[in-house]
This record gives C-alpha cells, structure tokens and sequence, in this order.
C-alpha cells in the first residue's frame, strides 16, 4: 500500500540502528536511501543553483542544507520515477507511536478523492509552547542584530511586533485544534508555513509537484512543501495531534554537526 524510504548518512550507523529497530517494531518494511554529505559533496549547477537560492530565498543555502536537500531530492525523484502510489519519507532520527502503522493505512485508505498530496507529521510544536519559541527567538534576533545593526534591528522589531498581531491568534487556534484532534485525529490545513520534513507521506501526484522545484536545488528540504503549496498547487496537510518527533536533543543535528544540547 505504501513504500518506505529512510534517508541515512553511511556514517550515521547509530541512527540507522535506531530506525531499524522501530521500524521493526511496527512491521514496516523500508529502503535506506543514502544521505548525501553536503561537506563532502560538491553538487553540479545542474544538480543546485546557488544564484537562484539567493534570489528566491534570499540567501546561499550551507552545505549541509544542500545535502538534506539532494538526499530528499533523489528520493523523490525515485518515487516519480517507479510511480509509487504512495511513499513514507523518514529521516533517521524519528520516535514513533506504536500505532503509526495503523495511522498510515487509514489516511491513506481515506484519501480516495486526494484530499492531500503531502502529509506532514512531524512539524514544530503548535499553541503556547510555538509562541515562546517565537518570541525568545525575535528577542534574541533583534539582540544580535543590535550589537551590529542598530537600524536593522529596529526594523526588525517592528515587523515583529506587527507579525504578532495574526501569529499569536493563529498559534493559539492551532493549539486549541491539537487539542480537539485528540478526539478525531487527522489531517489539518495550516495557514502558515510549516517546516521539518523529519516525516511525511507523499502521493505520486505530491511527488510530482515537487520533483519539478528540485531540479536544481533552489530550497531546502524544510521550504521546499511549503514553496510547492504556493507555486505548484500541493495540497499540504499536518497530522494532527502530532504523531511523532525527532530525537533531535538525544541525536543532535548532522546537517548543523551539532550535538542535542548545542541545538
């Protein structure tokens, strides 16, 4: 009914022991697909336009982001190119429930009339806890941004206040629908961009959206949905109540080289 890919660096052998072991446990099988080492990689122009990058994101991506990205890349290409119904994309580094199975047959099973195309499980968390991460974050922006750009960091204030007048209701409603999903849990439509693509289900048709933006590399494997819900018409849904995590204080971070506690 579905095909499972986990994207594992070769020497991430830890966390490729970790999903192997979950996985295991709830009986699905998968395909390693081999993580591409952004430091060690150098991409053709073909392969990753840094000039377009920077003019549609507004920055280069680091190698790191561009290695998460080819490594999502190429599994996408390979479900557009076997034309798999349906595929479950899993970065090496995920807890699940002992449902999940159950979980991935039913919404595919109720996904007749192609309600989405991407079914993302693993996003930041939503309600009171997203807005003190938002905020802590603007606090430390803006006190960075003041000990080299004083203008800037003014500028960036205002916007933030700004922003928070539809984050902060918007945040608040998202927590209250975690909240009521418990009972009738499901897909849900976000009004803001969502990222992490730590785990998610793609249809043949949600493939194919996002395969055409992925050849070069313009975003990275996080933005990447998100651009393909605005440009390409991706019906971009979140599982609700979230499902899953990633271990990322027990693992740390390969695409950053950074351990849990420095994240």
């Amino acid at each position: 009914m579905f095909t499972t890919f986990v994207i594992n660096l070769d020497k991430d052998k830890d966390r490729m022991d970790h999903m192997r072991h979950e996985l295991t446990k709830l009986s699905i099988d998968y395909r390693r697909q081999a993580g591409v080492s952004g430091r060690e990689y150098t991409p053709s122009k073909d392969e990753y336009d840094e000039e377009q990058a920077i003019k549609k994101g507004g920055h280069a991506l680091i190698p790191g982001e561009v290695g998460c990205a080819l490594s999502h890349a190429r599994v996408i290409e390979t479900i557009v190119k076997e034309r798999i119904s349906y595929a479950l994309v899993l970065e090496d580094d995920i807890a699940f429930p002992s449902n999940f199975k159950t979980i991935i047959e039913k919404e595919i099973g109720k996904n007749k009339n192609q309600d989405w195309e991407y079914l993302l499980f693993d996003y930041v968390v939503v309600g009171i806890p997203f807005i003190k991460q938002w905020v802590k974050g603007v606090f430390e922006n803006v006190k960075k941004l003041w000990q080299d750009k004083p203008i800037k960091s003014i500028a960036f204030s205002l916007y933030a206040i700004f922003k928070a007048f539809y984050i902060i209701p918007l945040s608040l409603f998202e927590g209250m629908r975690n909240k009521y999903k418990k009972l009738s849990p499901g897909p849900v439509r976000f009004f803001r961009p969502v990222y992490f693509a730590g785990a998610y289900l793609v249809s043949l048709g949600g493939a194919e959206k996002l395969y055409s933006l992925t050849r070069p590399i313009i975003y990275t494997a996080d933005h990447l949905p998100n651009r393909a819900r605005i440009l390409k018409g991706l019906k971009f849904r979140g599982y609700a109540p979230q499902s899953v995590r990633q271990l990322k204080q027990e693992f740390g971070s390969s695409i950053l080289d950074l351990e849990g506690g420095k994240l």
